[in-house]
């Protein structure tokens, strides 16, 4: 009996064994969904002061027709806007061994996002007492008042609307896609995703998925976005989880880009930066974002949508996404993703790149193309006259990195493309600014210089290009007033083909 006794509990050890591994693998992910009342007030506070990308305008007409917005609340407003862009960007730098600089920056975080770890506390915090614990090892004990205090304004008004008006819808929604998103079918797509960024978890790794109650309005776009494991995600009064979905898939992808393995992205961005393909460094700048919706709201939302609804997104311009160039984008690399899936394939293959410019050169042809795909990673320098333009108005409408220094005669403004060569780069100048191009020519070639003077004896305001690389370039944006740059910017923006010297 003992031979037999050894046997079974062997099977039984390799059983065990077998069903932990499984398990293990179709549980490395937990997703915990929350809606939380102070992180809403916080949100439409972030939002209304204009702190990211969000349903702005939405949430001042909610404060303004039902929440009996006053000259008051615009004051506490300015105060919150003040402090929270103290701690909107910024770096905790850490200290890792230095690494050999590429010839692109490098795409996504290298130390602690201040930013990001802000936002993050204000996700869990389940209220003002909650939420000063959570910030106080980020915040200025000054800072700290002055954000309780803006609260203390806001918050009556705003819990007697939350509780008439949003808790039970976002309750109600937040168990469906709490049941939703940890259903096994679920999990195990969305770790196959993880797979294709060569990303590794833990087992039971938490996923945070953030709600934000956003009212019905004209306004039918909404937003969300990811920061480190957290996602926000805005919620319309009355939404189907089955309409989100695709969003909460996109965000995560995010998270997990962010989250692939320093050394082979570092290989990724070399390659993109070394090849001599004119479309390589556009096709690297919308790569993310393409990836991402072509993985969440495509092969994901093909998954579970049924086939016509699919079919008429697909077909549809921007029924992916709301961006000509993203939804183009992730439509072109749809066929390789879900060739490189099912091959078990990632991200950094050596073939990805070449693989990845080919099809975004059939699939979209006329939109990558466009200088503005060379626009979501550069840096611009600019005269101090120019200083509201950029950080308002050009920041506002660019996507991705966008690396600034102010005054052309500092040689520290110029650090930035000494470093990375391959970076594009706007200069937003003035006629007396010319002068500090003297010493750049490795950037403004002499004969560029002199066409740029020429052209302002004759004009106000110009945009001029200069390609320093098949895929890189600097754009001159000249003219005598801020009002004049901002024109040529769009300008720039809106075009459709690249070009060398004056923009017709």
């Amino acid at each position: 009996m003992k031979p037999f006794r050894q046997f079974f509990t062997s099977i039984v050890i390799v059983i065990i064994f077998l069903f932990t591994s499984s398990v293990a693998t179709a549980s490395q992910l937990r997703f915990e969904v929350y809606a939380r009342p102070m992180s809403n007030l916080i949100y439409q506070l972030d939002c209304m002061a204009q702190i990211f990308r969000c349903s702005s305008k939405v949430y001042e007409e909610l404060w303004r027709k039902k929440l009996h917005w006053n000259s008051v609340d615009k004051d506490w407003l300015d105060q919150w806007k003040e402090v929270r862009l103290k701690y909107h960007q910024g770096e905790i730098k850490l200290d890792e061994p230095p690494t050999k600089p590429l010839a692109l920056p490098w795409s996504g975080p290298i130390g602690i996002q201040l930013g990001d770890k802000f936002l993050i506390a204000t996700y869990h915090a389940t209220g003002r007492g909650d939420l000063r614990t959570r910030l106080e090892t980020l915040v200025a004990p000054t800072d700290m008042e002055t954000i309780d205090s803006a609260l203390i304004h806001f918050e009556p008004r705003f819990m007697t609307w939350w509780k008439e008006s949003a808790h039970l819808s976002l309750l109600t929604f937040q168990k469906e896609l709490t049941k939703k998103v940890n259903q096994p079918e679920m999990r195990k797509q969305t770790e196959k995703f993880a797979n294709f960024y060569d990303v590794k978890f833990p087992q039971n790794y938490p996923i945070y998925l953030n709600l934000f109650y956003r009212p019905t309005s004209d306004i039918k776009d909404t937003h969300a976005t990811v920061s480190d494991n957290h996602a926000a995600i805005e919620v319309l009064s009355g939404e189907k989880v089955s309409n989100v979905l695709d969003v909460v898939i996109h965000e995560i992808c995010h998270f997990f880009f962010s989250s692939s393995p320093v050394e082979k992205k570092r290989q990724l961005t070399e390659a993109f930066a070394g090849s001599n393909d004119p479309l390589a460094l556009a096709t690297y700048n919308i790569l993310d974002e393409g990836i991402a919706t072509a993985f969440g709201n495509g092969i994901a939302a093909e998954f579970w949508m049924d086939s016509k609804h699919f079919k008429e997104r697909l077909e549809k311009e921007r029924g992916f996404y709301n961006d000509a160039a993203i939804d183009a984008a992730a439509k072109s690399l749809l066929t390789v993703l879900k060739e490189d899936l099912n091959q078990e394939k990632t991200l950094f293959a050596p073939d990805f790149p070449d693989k990845a410019i080919s099809a975004l050169r059939v699939g979209m042809p006329d939109l990558i193309r466009a200088p503005a795909r060379l626009l979501s990673e550069l840096t611009t320098i600019y005269d101090p006259k120019f200083k509201a333009v950029v950080k308002e108005k050009v920041r506002r409408i660019l996507r991705g990195a966008l690396y600034s220094k102010e005054g052309l005669e500092n040689n520290s403004s110029w650090e930035f493309l000494e470093k990375y060569p391959k970076l594009n780069a706007m200069l937003f100048v003035l006629p007396e600014s010319l002068q500090f191009l003297k010493d750049r020519s490795q950037w403004i070639p002499q004969k560029d210089k002199e066409a740029i003077r020429s052209i302002f004896e004759k004009r106000n305001s110009f945009v001029y290009a200069i390609e320093r690389y098949p895929s890189t370039y600097t754009f001159v944006i000249a003219g005598k007033s801020p009002d004049e740059v901002e024109k040529e910017f769009i300008r720039l923006f809106e075009t459709k083909n690249r070009f060398i010297g004056l923009l017709p």
